[in-house]
């Protein structure tokens, strides 16, 4: 086996686009495949050295994608607002929040309406000042909408509940240790 391996190859061994991957994407891929491939998960001999031989692929695989996605430099892309919103939308119902706000930022101009959404996503993520500012700017563009009247106290009353002792604990404990629902 060579020591080097092309960025494609690598990109394809880990069951990714050739492009466009993130560091976050190759991790989970990388995690993924090697639960399923892992030498210690056989008790044949035989299949432990296979395993062993896909392991080593894998991680080879893992380093010169990680390389390339560090050289890679970012595009920064304008998607047209409508879809950029609507596809914003869809990753907040499927609970896909970093990849709602990675859409929200390919709009060029923020109105109203991208700010109530960016304060729902934010909302979820918990981070709520930041929420609050968002909904703070779409009630000032748009002072009859109701939607953002009400996004705006939520996100009051959780800032202010998270500045108690006992959720200030809890957040900091969720810093530490991150448990995420799936």
């Amino acid at each position: 086996m060579s020591a080097a391996m092309s960025a494609s190859s690598a990109f394809e061994a880990l069951g990714l686009p050739p492009t466009g991957a993130v560091e976050s994407e190759i991790r989970q891929a990388y995690h993924s495949l090697a639960k399923t491939c892992h030498p210690d998960l056989f008790t044949d001999q035989a299949a432990q050295d296979a395993a062993q031989e896909k392991m080593t692929r894998l991680n080879l695989a893992y380093r010169e994608a990680l390389k390339y996605a560090a050289k890679a430099k970012p595009v920064y892309v304008v998607i047209p607002r409508e879809k950029a919103l609507a596809m914003a939308r869809s990753y907040l119902e499927s609970r896909q929040l970093e990849k709602a706000l990675v859409q929200m930022s390919h709009v060029e101009t923020h109105d109203a309406e991208w700010y109530g959404l960016q304060g729902k996503i934010l909302m979820e993520l918990g981070q709520y000042a930041s929420a609050l500012q968002a909904f703070q700017y779409a009630v000032r563009m748009e002072p009859d909408n109701q939607e953002y009247h009400e996004g705006r106290l939520k996100a009051s009353v959780a800032v202010r509940k998270h500045q108690t002792l006992p959720y200030r604990v809890a957040d900091w404990a969720k810093g530490i240790f991150p448990f995420r629902k799936k």
